[in-house]
Protein backbone atom coordinates (compact mmCIF):
# COMPACT_ATOMS: atom_id res chain seq x y z
CA UNK A 1 0.00 0.00 0.00
CA UNK A 2 1.34 3.52 -1.07
CA UNK A 3 0.89 7.00 0.15
CA UNK A 4 1.84 10.98 -0.23
CA UNK A 5 2.05 12.84 2.42
CA UNK A 6 0.43 16.15 1.31
CA UNK A 7 1.11 17.88 4.84
CA UNK A 8 3.75 16.12 7.07
CA UNK A 9 2.75 18.26 10.18
CA UNK A 10 5.45 19.04 13.07
CA UNK A 11 8.02 16.19 13.96
CA UNK A 12 6.02 13.12 11.70
CA UNK A 13 8.31 9.95 12.06
CA UNK A 14 8.71 6.53 11.20
CA UNK A 15 8.76 4.60 14.24
CA UNK A 16 9.16 1.08 15.46
CA UNK A 17 9.93 -1.27 17.79
CA UNK A 18 12.97 0.13 20.33
CA UNK A 19 16.83 -0.62 20.02
CA UNK A 20 18.17 -2.22 22.05
CA UNK A 21 21.85 -3.24 23.44
CA UNK A 22 23.20 0.03 22.18
CA UNK A 23 23.35 2.12 25.43
CA UNK A 24 27.05 1.09 26.16
CA UNK A 25 28.09 3.57 22.87
CA UNK A 26 25.42 6.09 23.83
CA UNK A 27 22.24 4.91 21.68
CA UNK A 28 19.42 4.81 23.47
CA UNK A 29 16.22 2.38 23.01
CA UNK A 30 14.16 5.10 21.03
CA UNK A 31 11.38 3.75 18.55
CA UNK A 32 7.70 4.65 19.22
CA UNK A 33 6.84 7.15 22.24
CA UNK A 34 3.65 4.86 22.95
CA UNK A 35 4.22 1.65 22.09
CA UNK A 36 1.05 0.12 23.12
CA UNK A 37 -0.44 2.72 21.01
CA UNK A 38 1.80 1.45 18.06
CA UNK A 39 1.22 -2.49 18.82
CA UNK A 40 -2.51 -1.77 18.74
CA UNK A 41 -2.83 0.03 14.78
CA UNK A 42 -0.58 -2.47 13.62
CA UNK A 43 -2.71 -5.25 15.42
CA UNK A 44 -5.76 -3.81 13.56
CA UNK A 45 -4.37 -3.40 9.94
CA UNK A 46 -2.48 -7.03 10.59
CA UNK A 47 1.09 -6.23 10.52
CA UNK A 48 3.77 -7.27 13.20
CA UNK A 49 3.19 -5.55 16.85
CA UNK A 50 6.20 -3.53 15.96
CA UNK A 51 6.56 -2.73 12.35
CA UNK A 52 7.14 0.96 11.73
CA UNK A 53 3.61 3.26 11.37
CA UNK A 54 3.68 6.50 10.90
CA UNK A 55 4.41 8.71 14.32
CA UNK A 56 1.73 12.15 14.32
CA UNK A 57 3.02 14.30 16.89
CA UNK A 58 1.21 17.35 17.61
CA UNK A 59 -0.21 18.89 14.64
CA UNK A 60 -1.64 16.11 12.28
CA UNK A 61 -1.10 15.92 8.90
CA UNK A 62 -2.63 15.83 5.21
CA UNK A 63 -2.52 12.34 2.98
CA UNK A 64 -3.70 10.62 -0.04
CA UNK A 65 -3.40 7.57 -0.88
CA UNK A 66 -2.52 6.00 -4.27
CA UNK A 67 -3.28 2.12 -3.76
CA UNK A 68 -6.00 0.33 -1.89
CA UNK A 69 -5.58 -1.51 1.47
CA UNK A 70 -6.22 -1.01 5.07
CA UNK A 71 -5.19 1.93 7.93
CA UNK A 72 -5.37 2.05 11.53
CA UNK A 73 -5.28 5.18 13.85
CA UNK A 74 -4.60 5.13 17.33
CA UNK A 75 -3.25 6.88 20.13
CA UNK A 76 -4.16 10.42 20.93
CA UNK A 77 -7.29 12.31 20.11
CA UNK A 78 -7.83 14.19 17.35
CA UNK A 79 -10.41 15.37 14.50
CA UNK A 80 -9.90 12.43 11.41
CA UNK A 81 -11.08 12.52 8.47
CA UNK A 82 -11.64 10.36 5.16
CA UNK A 83 -12.76 12.45 2.23
CA UNK A 84 -13.88 15.00 4.31
CA UNK A 85 -16.27 12.59 6.38
CA UNK A 86 -15.22 11.77 9.76
CA UNK A 87 -13.91 8.57 11.12
CA UNK A 88 -13.12 6.64 14.02
CA UNK A 89 -9.67 5.64 15.83
CA UNK A 90 -8.89 2.75 16.88
CA UNK A 91 -10.41 0.28 14.15
CA UNK A 92 -9.55 -1.15 11.05
CA UNK A 93 -10.49 1.47 8.16
CA UNK A 94 -10.85 0.19 4.34
CA UNK A 95 -9.11 2.86 2.28
CA UNK A 96 -8.96 3.36 -1.82
CA UNK A 97 -6.84 4.52 -4.54
CA UNK A 98 -7.26 8.84 -4.34
CA UNK A 99 -8.45 8.70 -0.65
CA UNK A 100 -7.59 11.71 1.44
CA UNK A 101 -6.83 11.52 5.05
CA UNK A 102 -6.46 14.82 7.21
CA UNK A 103 -6.11 14.38 10.71
CA UNK A 104 -6.58 17.77 12.77
CA UNK A 105 -4.00 18.95 15.81
CA UNK A 106 -4.00 16.70 18.88
CA UNK A 107 -5.66 17.71 21.34
CA UNK A 108 -5.65 15.39 23.71
CA UNK A 109 -2.29 13.53 24.41
CA UNK A 110 0.72 13.89 22.27
CA UNK A 111 1.13 11.26 19.21
CA UNK A 112 -1.00 9.29 17.15
CA UNK A 113 -0.18 6.24 14.92
CA UNK A 114 -0.80 5.96 11.13
CA UNK A 115 -0.53 1.61 10.67
CA UNK A 116 -0.83 1.11 7.08
CA UNK A 117 -1.66 -2.72 5.95
CA UNK A 118 1.35 -4.79 4.37
CA UNK A 119 4.55 -2.69 7.18
CA UNK A 120 6.00 0.26 5.13
CA UNK A 121 9.57 -0.61 4.01
CA UNK A 122 12.50 0.95 6.17
CA UNK A 123 16.11 0.01 6.24
CA UNK A 124 17.18 -0.89 10.01
CA UNK A 125 19.83 0.99 11.79
CA UNK A 126 20.93 -0.42 14.80
CA UNK A 127 17.88 -3.05 14.70
CA UNK A 128 15.18 -1.11 14.45
CA UNK A 129 13.56 1.25 11.54
CA UNK A 130 12.51 4.05 13.77
CA UNK A 131 13.97 7.58 12.88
Amino acid sequence: MRLKLIKAGLQTSLQGGPRSGYRHIGVPASGAADMVSLALANRLVGNRLYAPALEITLSGLVAEFETPGLIALTGGQAALTLNAKSIPAHQSLAVKAGDRLEVGPIRSGCRLYLALQGEIEATPWLGSPST
